[in-house]
């Protein structure tokens, strides 16, 4: 079954986020043409990639799900054309230098297509700084060639994976290019390398690894039918003799099996995602495969390194796209359904390769994007919890020409643990909390806390402390304090109270030393004989005397000694 429509706020992993798109979960922002990929800007701007007329078209969306109208020429979109025999747009990626790089093929206006990479600047120019005004075409070789992934690495490097028809045959292609558009020929064979699998091979997906080891995955014909492939090189492009079979593993799940993802965990190990033919009428199912690092299959993951297979349905599942979060959970999305009612189809694992129960309860979710037939090309995490799964709807499949673009927007965190081991210092109306943070952040990065007081309600808040100051409390009243925790998927409860302050006011009251005053009267006190001064000549006769005598512990004592005559010259 598909949900249609949804009306209930998004709470849970696996719910479409109602805060997204006017509360649909999903964004259908105007773009007639089909979509192939999608990658998340630094800034939280989603970039759409696909084919346009037999063009390659680029769309920027605002993370509400409408189009951005400060890219391309004011209406959010790009549409560049290749080649007079057509191109298609698959993947994207964004440089250090904000520039977006697009991978796909075009036709070459004879009878095959080839790989090509388009470069442009973050307003969805050209960039002409890069190829030949923008554009690289390679023909890797006089047969069809086509990109499907790309991958920018550390040093700017790009890496496109995809196949290649040689002598009939296809084989897994890997290309490097430098960061101005040339093929980086320290790499491969003179910036290309192929690789075989004893039957037509066709690359994917495409991931670099902590050691800079690049992997392709996809499937290959052997034995007369599909088997998940995958091939490691090392960073030269020459195949890794270390991972399975001089480079190479193959892995049969059933009788058709496709790979469309390969990702590494943080341990190394290795996953391939896609689909696998059930057996029955419904067709495929979502599957994936863990892999050590030398390139065994990981007995220790699903049932003999091999997922539980997952239908979302009612008919085939297509795989399309995968991700892994950070916390290992694996995800792939699809086509599910019929010919003529198809729409989303998502699944997540846990990280030991079974259906993730904390996700829509059996690991699946789905949606019918307005009542179309849906096709699903893309997928990327957004950094906030949320998952977007991207690709095109036609209102009758037998048509296929009414194109439109969307973009799905899944909750796949769960809300913080709540801060613990809360403290607080009384002050002057005031008190400063501090606290430590969640060792638990539900999969999606901290963006804030919040402080309250009890009682009164009085808050602050921070985004880049576990320490704030709360104000405008009343001396001499007792107060405790709780810290919420807050994240893209929602707020955690409340933590475990402090203990009891009392914000005091400062005691400003001084005490006066103690001053004694002796009034000596003339003839009370032996009267000196005038003197002369030495500095002047001048004599010192009577006159009134203060002395200020201080007597430890008791404060001042003043004496005043009269005398009734006058100095004299």
């Amino acid at each position: 079954m598909f949900a249609t429509g949804v009306t209930t706020v998004s709470a849970a992993p696996g719910d479409l986020d109602t805060g997204f798109a006017s509360g649909s979960g999903y964004a259908t922002p105007g773009l007639n043409w089909k979509v192939n990929g999608i990658a998340v800007q630094p800034d939280g701007k989603y970039l759409l990639v696909g084919e346009n007329d037999y063009d390659f078209a680029v769309a920027r969306l605002n993370a509400d799900g409408t189009l951005d109208t400060t890219f391309g020429g004011g209406d959010g979109e790009v549409v560049t054309a290749i080649s007079a025999g057509g191109a298609e747009a698959r993947s994207v990626a964004i440089d250090d230098a904000q520039n977006i790089v697009v991978a796909g093929w075009a036709h070459d206006n004879v009878s095959n297509y080839d790989t090509a990479v388009v470069r442009y600047d973050s307003s969805g120019n050209l960039d002409t700084a890069f190829g030949n005004n923008g554009i690289t075409i390679t023909q890797v070789t006089s047969d069809n060639d086509r990109a499907y992934a790309l991958k920018l690495q550390s040093d700017g490097k790009i890496l496109l994976a995809g196949e290649s028809r040689i002598g009939g045959n296809y084989y897994f292609s890997l290309l490097r290019y430098t960061s101005a558009g040339a093929l980086d020929t320290t790499f491969g064979s003179s910036g290309i390398s192929t690789v075989y699998f004893n039957g037509n091979s066709y690359g994917r997906s495409l991931e670099v690894d902590s050691q800079g080891r690049i992997l392709v995955g996809g499937h290959a014909f052997i034995g007369g039918d599909e088997d998940y492939a995958l091939a490691r090189f090392d960073s030269g492009g020459a195949l890794d003799a270390t991972f399975g079979s001089s480079g190479k593993v193959t892995t049969e799940l059933g009788s058709y099996d496709r790979a469309i993802a390969v990702r590494v965990q943080s341990d190394g190990k290795i996953v391939l995602m896609g689909d696998s033919y059930n057996g029955n009428s419904n067709g495929y199912d979502f599957a994936a495969v863990r892999y050590s690092d030398s390139g065994a299959v990981d007995s220790t993951f699903g049932t003999s390194g091999v997922a539980e297979k997952l239908h979302v349905g009612p008919d085939a599942d297509v795989a399309s796209a995968g991700v892994m979060q950070d916390g290992g959970e694996i995800l792939i999305a699809g086509t599910s359904g019929g010919y003529s009612d198809s729409g989303v189809g998502l699944v997540r694992y846990a990280t030991n390769g079974v259906a993730d129960t904390s996700f829509s309860d059996d690991g699946k979710a789905s949606v019918q994007v307005d009542s179309r037939v849906g096709t699903v090309r893309g997928m990327a995490l957004d950094g906030n919890g949320f998952v977007l799964v991207a690709g095109y709807t036609v209102s009758d499949p037998m048509m296929g020409s009414d194109y439109e673009a969307f973009v799905a927007r899944f909750q796949v965190a769960n809300s913080p643990e709540a801060p613990t081991g809360v403290t607080a210092t009384a002050g002057n109306g005031e008190a400063t909390v501090s606290w430590t943070a969640p060792s638990d952040d539900g999969g999606s990065a901290i963006s804030g806390f919040e402080v309250t007081s009890t009682p009164d309600g009085l808050t602050c808040q921070t985004t880049d402390s576990i320490s704030c100051v709360i104000t405008g409390l009343s001396n001499g009243t007792s107060y405790t304090f709780t810290v919420v925790a807050t994240n893209g998927a929602g707020s955690s409860a409340a933590s475990a109270p402090s203990d009891f302050i009392t914000p005091t006011a400062p005691n400003t009251t001084t005490t006066a030393a103690p001053t004694t005053t002796l009034d000596a009267q003339p003839g009370s006190v032996p009267t000196p004989d005038p003197q002369t001064l030495p500095a002047t000549g001048r004599t010192l006769g009577s006159t009134e005397l203060y002395v200020f005598v201080l007597l430890a512990g008791t404060g001042a004592m003043l004496a005043r000694v009269a005398r009734r005559s006058s100095s004299q010259p």
